[in-house]
C-alpha cells in the first residue's frame, strides 16, 4: 500500500509543480479526480499531499472530498483498519458527508499569487460526473504506467 500511495502523491505533486511552472490553471485551480482505492491508500495520499503543501513558498491552498458512496463503504467495513483511517479522513473533513462531491468542481482561488488544489476521490462512484473532465484523471491505468517505470527504474540501480 505504501507504494501505491507513494506512486499516486507523486504523480499528483508532479501535476501540480508543473501546472504551477507554466502557471496555465483557469481560476488558478489545479483539479484533480481519483479513483476509488482502500482508505488506508487515500488516508496516506492525503496526508503526503498536505505534508507537500505545507512546504514553504508553495502557496497552494488544498480542497479535498472523498466520495460518500465510497465513505460508506468503508464505514460499513469488516476491518477495523479501514474504519479508523475513514474516522480520520472524516475529522479532516475531507469526506464529502453530504453527497455534493461535484459542487467542489468550480472552486477557484480568490488569492492572486495562490493556486487551490482540488482532488476529488471516488469519482467512479459519482452518479453526476458531469464538468469533471478537464480535471487531471488518476485512474487505474495511470497509476500501473507510473508503478511499471518505478520498478524499471528500480531494476536499472
Amino acid at each position: 500500500m505504501k507504494w501505491l500511495a507513494s506512486s499516486i502523491t507523486d504523480l499528483i505533486r508532479r501535476h501540480v509543480e508543473r501546472t504551477v511552472e507554466r502557471n496555465d490553471a483557469a481560476g488558478r485551480s489545479i483539479r484533480v479526480v481519483l479513483q476509488s482505492l482502500p482508505a488506508p491508500a487515500i488516508r496516506a495520499v492525503c496526508s503526503n499531499l498536505v505534508d507537500f503543501l505545507a512546504i514553504p513558498g508553495t502557496k497552494i491552498d488544498h480542497h479535498f472530498k472523498i466520495a460518500h458512496r465510497l465513505g460508506q463503504q468503508w464505514a460499513a467495513s469488516p476491518e477495523a483498519a479501514v474504519r479508523q483511517d475513514f474516522e480520520f479522513l472524516k475529522s479532516k473533513d475531507w469526506w464529502d458527508a453530504h453527497n455534493h462531491i461535484t459542487r467542489y468542481r468550480n472552486i477557484v482561488s480568490l488569492s492572486p499569487d495562490r493556486f487551490v488544489l482540488i482532488l476529488l476521490v471516488g469519482v467512479d462512484q459519482v452518479t453526476d460526473q458531469a464538468g469533471l473532465e478537464d480535471f487531471y484523471l488518476v485512474d487505474r491505468s495511470v497509476i500501473w504506467r507510473q508503478l511499471r517505470v518505478l520498478a524499471q527504474t528500480l531494476a536499472l540501480r
